[in-house]
């Protein structure tokens, strides 16, 4: 998973600019990724930043209330 999200993205650009490097798409293509990644990381990275703080807290409570009736064996995960 750790390959298909960190290493992947940066080979296949470097491939994109290695082969296509001479061809205008390629430039084209490199810099609509470009514009995209842009637009949309903010989006994503406060989604992900969101739902980790979520589930946290609602860990931290099912942690809190099962120890508060004895039963420390419950966990979210």
């Amino acid at each position: 998973m750790y390959n298909l999200i960190f290493v992947l993205p940066p080979i296949a650009l470097i491939v994109i600019y290695l082969f296509f490097h001479r061809q205008s798409f390629a430039l084209t293509l490199l810099q609509r990724i470009n514009r995209s990644i842009a637009i949309y990381s903010p989006h994503i990275i406060r989604f992900l930043i969101l739902g980790l703080g979520i589930f946290f807290l609602a860990d931290s409570l099912v942690y809190c209330i099962a120890n508060a009736f004895g039963n420390p064996s419950i966990k979210l995960l």
